[in-house]
Parts: structure tokens; sequence; C-alpha cells
């Protein structure tokens, strides 16, 4: 099996970015994420202050952008529970990150 992020070391980061901004971020990952901004911003020629302000800025995302994300996982929350499903935080977060960086799905 390949690894979600072969190719693609930004997309670990989004992803992250959109479980934080759902509450859904377990803080290891946090805590791995503070750890590296100093290479992370190295590595991006950023100077932001946070790993989440990193990725708004290589997203160049609008100030808007983390009630949107807010606001769809609400729906497919919604839609999950309607259906009797269990929300599945990560699920959406990876289909959403996909969407967010361009990709398609496979």
């Amino acid at each position: 099996m390949t690894d979600r992020y072969d190719g693609k070391p930004f997309q670990r980061l989004l992803d992250a970015y959109v479980l934080d901004v759902i509450g859904a971020l377990d803080p290891r990952t946090d805590q791995q994420l503070t750890a590296d901004l100093p290479r992370l911003t190295q590595a991006l020629g950023s100077d932001a202050a946070t790993w989440q302000a990193l990725v708004r800025e290589q997203m160049r995302f609008s100030p808007d952008e983390d009630e949107r994300i807010r606001a769809s996982w609400a729906k497919a929350k919604e839609a999950d529970e309607i259906a009797g499903r269990s929300p599945d935080p990560t699920s959406f977060a990876l289909a959403l990150g996909d969407l967010l960086a361009g990709d398609k799905p496979g």
C-alpha cells in the first residue's frame, strides 16, 4: 500500500490543519508540528508564528476559511447521523485535505 504522503509532504500538514480546525487533532500531533515549526518555516521560507499560520499562508486561505471548514464538518456530521453512521473526523479531514490540495480521489 502506498503511503498517502509519499511525494506530498505538505499534505500531512494540511490534513492536520483540517483536524485542528474541527477540534479533532490529537495533542501529540499538535506538539510534533509545533516542535517542527522552525524546520518547516525555514524549508518554506516563511516567518509564520504557528504551524497553523504556516498552512494558512501557504494555502493562501481567506480569513473565513476556518469557519467554512467547520460548517462543512457540521453538515457532514449531520448527514452521517441522519444515515445512522458515526461521524468520522479523520475521513472528513482526509477528503477535505484532498479537495483543498486540488487532488482528485483516485
